[in-house]
């Protein structure tokens, strides 16, 4: 056995009788348990940017009559099993998902017939009409019951899917259409499902209906009277799993119930909620048993849930259409016996269903000794999903190995995000330029004469020490007169990668590289990305440069973009830059530094470097000024032994030399964004960052209120603000946890062509906006070698400056590549992380359990969350009397977030609250096919 196996806690768990769903106990951002390691060495403007904080520079290291194959967006219809069926609603292939491998959780329904989906022209008819909404859906990782999609410009919050019915058939990612349910029957929200904690909303008695940004009162959570009449309000408000408000009947009557807000000094009524009543056929009033509750506000009139504030009501509705699907339809499990005839496949990702196999696609013996399988990975594929049946239906696709071993589930992570390692074609590899016997390969002289020839210059690389991907470059040249030129030079990878041809197809779909903790699943040939296009240092390479002329006072005077040859005098890793920036006065010929090349000098280049620190340094401090947003995130780094497993795991930071770099590919990318905007106004390919989701970065903030801190979220400028005022107030551990709370309300940075924004005026110039870095046009040109958006930019940049027409793209082409490159980059980022919460997990696992210390980011009545300092994971913490043996819960405070827990041995009461520091023993284990990291609380020092 090439590696340890996890221990497995639920190998043998039964599938029969159960929920399409299991019931994951992991609870991370990555979905695969533990929140995974957050954030990235090379932090561009906020990953609240979706990527722009990372991914400038990251640590390198229709219709259709058939199945689907290749690309994981399609347009479907609404074929009455789930399949590809186009806008005509013709029946296709269907297909299905598939399950978790944790403990199977009963749904709360009784499953019938999933509804057939409306026609194309219907749900069109709908969206116009406001009666539906189309959307992404994003499943709940806690709830597989509990979807979403965004409520875009028609709500404030993102609409509830509430129900697997409801849900129909949808995968996660899917773009879908929603039609809305009666607004009258919509839930009032005294508890907001998506918020952090129980928050009970409600206004002041008297008081007009809210028109402020931020109106609500936080109710204060206590315990509710053990009366029938307090647990029914509370059962249809939907209170299930939560300790409701507490709820009194209303003097003189059976059928009302007051809400009372509690704080310190009194209890006062701010809402009164009451069952509709009807006239009877006899003419006497008559109780409405449904579960449609009318609000009083203070003593005012009595209104209908369809006209509450849209702050206090919940938008609801149900899928009717499936118009794309992001699901690649591989899934990685494991297998289980269903029945004789069946087989059920049991996925590593809770929020996918249950897929049925026929016993004759399962292994031979299977059906006599399926517990010989327990412990094995295996790969499935959905080939439909009918109507009438809870689970969907597939194929066994692939029998990876053993659970736990690294390989095994490295293929698993790269099936389930459609990672492309292979090697390219042959044909492929022979089109490229070919190089000598020596490994060099010459530039042709035609090309060299049609470029600026900047080889002379002092051009050197800064990036990772083990980075082979070299894809930009920097230069600095004081000028006689005061000023000084400052250039950035990217790899020219679009000369080796022309329009239309196999190599730019087959990149193209892939779109980016893939990082993983043990090796990198490139975009291109290694034979580019790692020879030709990497600006090596000594070798005479191609690339496309952006040259600023700088006054005195680092205003720039005279900008320049070109395709130039260049010659790199020096690969520098970003420990070199950062010794320079820390002793000036260092002596580079007695530092063990790499070698120059040319006529460059140790001196001159360590010039050069403090030149560029000193600009980036007023381009930071400015760029902040004007009111761009960083939010940080550690990310955890390992160091892997002879046999490839984790021996080391340490926590990388953020230096000045990063953010030297990071300061000029910012400044690049803007620039080019401007340029290919102003000449193709509908056909630039930008990067946007929509604003964070208004109701929870609000949420956010009112949590934080009752804590002595203080945020404001008016502008992406004044939460930067904020941030840096607290950031000296507190200590490392605890402002990463203000940041990652501040994280969680933002929304994904997304590709886009500017053909979609209609009119280019001052009014709709919004929706190209980058809202983290503050500006107006913002797009990705400095890592051509890893990402197709920055080939297409330099396609785009060229034609620009020729003032050609881009004939290699339309509108649609470039709007589709778009498409591709957000799935794509999602999908590698997933992978990534998934990579490093298994090399974590098996750290652990090999070398631990480890005791640590941890900083509490969130309280609830029976449990608390951390995130554990040495490895920068979110974990929570069960403290409920089921789940620990050695303490019992006293107290749960609502309105200081602060749980008190006694230990059963020493009768010592201890409390947890916000941002406390504790004590965690770290372990790690396999349940099922899903691993994971837990943490167990140890009693205060």
């Amino acid at each position: 056995m090439a590696d340890k196996q996890f221990k497995n806690s639920s190998s043998t768990s039964k599938p029969q009788n159960q929920s399409p769903h299991g019931r994951g106990r992991g609870r991370g951002r990555n979905n695969h348990g533990a929140r995974g390691n957050r954030g990235g060495m090379r932090n561009t403007e906020a990953n609240s940017s979706g990527g722009d904080s990372a991914d400038l520079r990251t640590p390198r290291k229709e219709n259709s009559s058939v199945g689907r194959t290749g690309s994981s967006s399609r347009r479907r219809g609404n074929a009455q099993g789930r399949g590809f069926g186009g806008r005509s609603g013709v029946q296709s292939p269907k297909y299905s998902g598939s399950a978790s491998g944790s403990t199977p959780m009963k749904s709360r329904t009784k499953f019938s017939k999933f509804e057939d989906y409306m026609t194309f022209e219907d749900v069109q008819r709908g969206i116009k009409r406001g009666e539906m909404i189309r959307g992404a859906i994003r499943i709940n990782p806690k709830n597989f019951e509990q979807s979403f999609i965004p409520g875009g410009s028609m709500f404030k919050r993102d609409v509830l899917i509430d129900g697997l019915q409801n849900r129909n058939r949808a995968l996660e990612g899917d773009l879908v259409v929603v039609l809305l349910d009666d607004p009258s029957t919509w839930q009032v929200l005294l508890r907001d499902p998506q918020a952090s904690g129980h928050r009970f909303h409600a206004w002041a008695p008297g008081a007009s209906a809210p028109t402020c940004e931020h109106p609500e009162l936080v109710v204060r959570c206590t315990p509710a009277a053990s009366t029938a009449s307090a647990a029914d309000l509370a059962a249809a408000l939907r209170f299930s799993g939560v300790t409701p408000a507490q709820i009194v009947p209303s003097p003189g009557s059976q059928n009302r119930w007051d809400v009372a807000c509690e704080s310190e000094v009194q209890a006062r009524v701010v809402m009164t909620l009451q069952r509709p009543r009807s006239t009877s056929a006899s003419g006497d009033a008559a109780e409405d048993n449904s579960t449609t509750w009318q609000c009083t506000r203070g003593d005012g009139p009595l209104l209908p849930v369809a006209e509450l504030p849209a702050f206090f009501v919940q938008p609801q509705g149900k899928v009717v259409y499936i118009e794309e699907t992001n699901s690649l339809l591989l899934f990685a499990g494991m297998l289980r016996k269903q029945s004789k005839s069946h087989g059920i496949f049991v996925s590593k990702d809770h929020r996918v269903p249950r897929i049925l196999i026929p016993i004759e696609e399962c292994p031979e013996n299977f059906a006599t000794q399926a517990q010989t399988y327990a412990d094995t990975l295996v790969v499935c594929r959905i080939t439909a999903w009918p109507p009438d049946s809870i689970y969907a239906h597939g194929t066994l696709e692939e029998t990876l190995g053993l659970a736990g071993n690294i390989e095994v589930e490295t293929r698993a992570i790269l099936i389930e995000n459609g990672i492309d390692a292979n090697e390219y074609p042959d044909a492929v590899l022979k089109s490229l330029p070919q190089v000598g016997a020596d490994g060099i390969w010459k530039i042709p002289e035609q090309e060299l004469a049609s470029r600026r020839d900047l080889r002379e210059e002092q051009i050197c690389s800064i990036d990772p020490l083990t980075a082979r991907d070299l894809d930009d470059a920097l230069h600095f040249t004081a000028l006689e007169n005061g000023d000084f030129e400052i250039g950035v030079h990217i790899a020219d990878v679009s000369y080796f990668m022309k329009p239309g041809t196999k190599l730019d197809e087959i990149a193209s779909r892939r779109a980016t590289s893939t990082y993983l903790v043990n090796r990198c699943y490139p975009m291109l040939p290694r034979l580019l990305c790692e020879n030709l296009c990497s600006l090596t240092e000594g070798e005479d390479r191609l690339a496309f440069s952006v040259i600023w002329r700088f006054n005195k006072d680092v205003q720039i005077i005279d900008e320049w973009f070109g395709r130039t040859v260049i010659r790199s005098c020096a690969k520098l890793a970003y420990q070199h830059a950062q010794a320079i920036i820390e002793d000036p006065e260092l002596d580079w010929d007695k530092c063990n530094f790499p070698s120059i090349h040319g006529h460059h000098t140790g001196a001159r280049l360590k010039a050069s470097i403090l030149g560029l620190y000193t600009v980036s340094q007023t381009l930071r401090k400015r760029r902040f000024a004007d009111g761009a947003l960083r939010l940080n995130k550690t990310k955890v780094g390992f160091r892997l032994d002879a046999t490839g497993k984790p021996a080391e795991c340490f926590t990388r930071t953020t230096t000045d030399s990063n953010r030297l770099v990071e300061e000029f590919m910012l400044l690049a990318n803007m620039a080019v964004a401007r340029k290919i905007y102003n000449a193709f106004p509908d056909l630039a390919l930008l990067r946007r960052h929509p604003p964070p989701i208004e109701k929870r970065l609000s949420e956010v903030q009112e949590m934080l209120q009752p804590l002595g801190i203080s945020i404001s979220i008016e502008s992406a400028g004044e939460l930067q603000q904020s941030l840096r005022e607290l950031e000296k107030e507190y200590d490392s551990a605890t402002f990463e946890i203000i940041q990652l709370l501040c994280t969680t309300p933002m929304q994904v940075a997304m590709y886009f062509c500017t053909g979609d924004v209609d009119g280019h005026d001052s009014a709709t110039l919004t929706e190209t906006r980058h809202y983290a870095l503050n500006v107006p046009f913002y797009t990705h040109f400095t890592s051509p070698i890893r990402r197709m958006a920055d080939v297409v930019v330099h396609r785009l940049l060229a034609c620009a400056l020729t003032e050609e027409a881009p004939t290699m793209y339309t509108t649609e082409t470039v709007r589709q590549q778009a498409k591709t490159c957000n799935r794509r980059k999602m999908a590698a980022k997933n992978a990534q992380e998934a990579s490093e919460h298994l090399y974590t997990c098996v750290y652990i696992d090999e070398h631990g359990p480890f005791d640590e210390p941890a900083t509490v980011c969130k309280v609830q009545n029976r449990s608390a969350d951390v995130v554990i300092d040495r490895f920068g994971i979110e974990t929570r913490l069960r403290l409920d009397d089921d789940s620990c043996t050695d303490l019992h819960i006293v107290h749960f405070a609502q309105a200081t977030q602060t749980l008190t827990i006694q230990w059963q041995a020493t009768g010592v009461q201890q409390a947890i609250a916000m941002f406390q520091k504790v004590r965690v023993r770290v372990t790690a284990s396999r349940e099922g096919s899903k691993m994971d990291i837990n943490a167990v609380l140890l009693p205060s020092m």
